[in-house]
């Protein structure tokens, strides 16, 4: 009797072990970046000045690139190399079991997913009136077996300006919505989403960055489980993103403003039938041999 009570302990045990390696997950984790108005002037310390003078503006082009990565399958990813001041594209990257999203879908999926998929675009317009547009998604969401999934991109837009007097400033503004949401529901498993904006100037004649506008609160968010922890959060917004040079000497320069959005999920894969049949029957075994102990006793 000894035998069998500790031969079904060691089984519900054992049960219990597997529950606990593969316990349900689906963690989920999405990211929306979304720049409008993006404008680029000279500003003398009094007023501004059109890019557009004759002589100041030089060559000005667009890259947009997005990876999507889903264990086990394999991943997509595709670069768009364009020009600005014409809509540039990339196609969606995507991978998982599917079904994919629409192209071109900067919220949130209408229908769930299983995968991972990034999509990104610039549109037309034109720098020193503000008509240049940028979006960028990021959406991730587990299943099994999958394990891990991540979705990101980047869309870059370069001008390279000639300042023929000194002391000239460079002066950026626009407008950015995000969104951000990620969700976890089992101890273990991870999150993360997050937007990225940067803003910096090089001189082109001593290969040195005299500029940068990266890494401050308002145009840079990110949420995420802690410690594997579950978590249901969310934070969307819009905010102003405005920077000034210092005075510029007399030189060419490359204007660059990277934006993009990333998704990271790890997640833990759901339980097996068999596991949930192991335990089972190990606790009802454990139960009949009690109540046999007890009717003999």
């Amino acid at each position: 009797m000894r035998k069998n009570t500790a031969l079904l302990g060691a089984v519900a045990l054992m049960a219990v072990g597997l529950m606990a390696g593969t316990a349900k997950a689906v963690p989920y984790a999405y990211a929306s970046n979304q720049i409008s108005g993006l404008t680029i002037q000279l500003y003398d310390g009094t007023s501004y000045q059109s890019l557009l003078q004759p002589g100041i503006l030089g060559s000005h082009t667009t890259q947009i690139k997005d990876s999507a990565t889903f264990l086990p399958a394999a991943p997509d990813s595709h670069v768009q190399p364009g020009i600005a001041g014409s809509a540039s594209f990339v196609p969606q990257a995507f991978s998982g079991p599917g079904p994919a999203p629409a192209e071109e879908t900067f919220g949130q999926a209408s229908v769930p997913f299983y995968g991972a998929r990034a999509d990104a675009w610039i549109g037309a317009g034109n720098v020193s009136s503000g008509g240049v547009s940028v979006s960028n998604v990021a959406e991730a969401r587990g299943a099994t077996p999958a394990g891990t999934a991540t979705a990101g991109n980047t869309s870059t837009i370069n001008f390279t300006i000639t300042v023929s007097v000194a002391g000239l400033s460079i002066q950026l503004n626009f407008v950015d919505a995000y969104s951000l949401e990620v969700k976890t529901d089992t101890l273990g498993d991870l999150a993360t989403a997050s937007i990225a904006n940067s803003f910096s100037i090089t001189s082109t004649d001593t290969g040195k960055q005299v500029f940068t506008y990266s890494g401050t609160s308002d145009i840079n968010q990110q949420i995420s489980s802690q410690d594997g922890h579950p978590l249901n959060s969310n934070s969307s917004g819009s905010f102003i993103g405005s920077a000034t040079s210092g005075p510029l000497a007399i030189g060419t320069y490359n204007i660059s403003l990277s934006s993009g959005a990333t998704t990271d999920i790890q997640g833990l894969p759901v339980p097996e039938p068999a596991s949930l049949a192991l335990l089972g029957s190990a606790l009802i075994g454990l139960g009949l041999l009690r109540r046999r102990r007890a009717s003999r006793g």
